[in-house]
């Protein structure tokens, strides 16, 4: 039986996020796009360090439910004569299994979080925040894994034969394998950019520096604290309201 002490590393991005915020605007353009990426890993690591405090807060009401250490012999027969059994190497084995999955937990990225979410409550999670949520989450995912990991952002376009000469300058645009698909797809129906369709080699710069303003940004965080609200709405057991370690993201002004 061990005891943890613990800093919430959520708590201290929100508390940044909220002061960060009010000053981005007197930022240079490279620096702004910096300013950006950190808040993109920021609202997705939240959205872990949630999903993180919800399956571990229902572990802990697993280990609470019993009183482990003194569950009673069980009854059984063994050749037509009652005997008793004791069932602490049962319960070792149980208690073993939560301890597997509460260290999981503490290391996951969004995808086992999701995953282990997904078996341990009833309610799936993309049933839980609906399809265009779930579709936003993945996208702002998308961009952390980009971001996060340094990878340039890219376009690619079809190659045109023309007159001999193979080039791009008039070649179709495609996003068939794009990291950037998805978050574009978002952007798009919520008609904060035009469709990828749109764009040409001519102007294919503006479609890539599109997650690089106010519009965006605050169009996948409004998404996040929908999810972030969404989750801590779905609480059924009422003591896990108390024991789920995270704070709120704050609301950013325009």
């Amino acid at each position: 039986m061990t005891a943890r002490s613990f800093i919430s590393t959520s708590r201290s991005n929100t508390a940044y996020i909220a002061r960060a915020w009010d000053t981005h605007k007197e930022l240079e353009e490279t620096e702004k796009r910096g300013f950006y990426q950190f808040f993109y890993l920021t609202i997705c690591g939240h959205i872990e360090s949630i999903l993180s405090s919800a399956i571990n807060a229902r572990l802990f009401s697993i280990k609470s439910l019993m009183p482990w250490d003194n569950i009673p012999p069980i009854n059984y027969m063994e050749n037509d004569i009652p005997c008793l059994c004791d069932q602490k190497i049962v319960v070792e084995s149980l208690l073993e299994l939560i301890s597997v999955i509460e260290n999981e937990t503490e290391n996951a990225p969004l995808n086992k979080l999701i995953e282990l979410y997904n078996r341990i409550f009833e309610k799936k999670l993309s049933q839980l925040i609906g399809k265009e949520l779930n579709e936003d989450l993945i996208a702002v995912a998308s961009l952390r894994n980009l971001f996060g990991h340094g990878r340039n952002l890219f376009l690619e376009f079809k190659m045109n034969n023309v007159d001999g000469y193979t080039s791009t300058i008039d070649g179709e645009l495609t996003l068939d394998s794009n990291p950037l698909q998805k978050a574009f797809n978002r952007l798009s129906c919520a008609k904060i950019i035009k469709k990828p369709s749109s764009f040409n080699f001519q102007n294919h710069h503006e479609l890539l520096l599109s997650f690089y303003n106010d519009d965006a940004f605050l169009y996948f965080y409004r998404a996040i604290q929908e999810i972030e609200e969404k989750l801590k709405n779905s609480i059924e057991f009422p003591p896990e309201k108390f024991i789920r370690y995270f704070v709120d993201l704050p609301d950013l002004e325009v």
